[in-house]
């Protein structure tokens, strides 16, 4: 993607994004995408919860 730089540690680790602020600057969602992508890629190895679970969670307080 033009304007995005992904710099890796001595281990070929990715730690670093680099985003030109000009080319975001043109295009402002494209930082919010590329956020979305970088969390959703970090919560991948996260445990699953069912909707259904969640959904009892909260009418329990009276939140839903």
């Amino acid at each position: 993607m033009k304007g995005i730089a992904i710099l890796r540690n001595e281990g070929n680790n990715k730690v670093i994004l680099q985003v030109d602020i000009g080319v975001a600057a043109k295009n402002p969602t494209m930082l919010e995408d590329i956020m979305d992508i970088v969390i959703a890629m970090a919560r991948k190895d996260e445990k699953n919860i069912s909707w259904k679970k969640i959904k009892e969670k909260l009418k329990k307080p009276g939140r839903v």
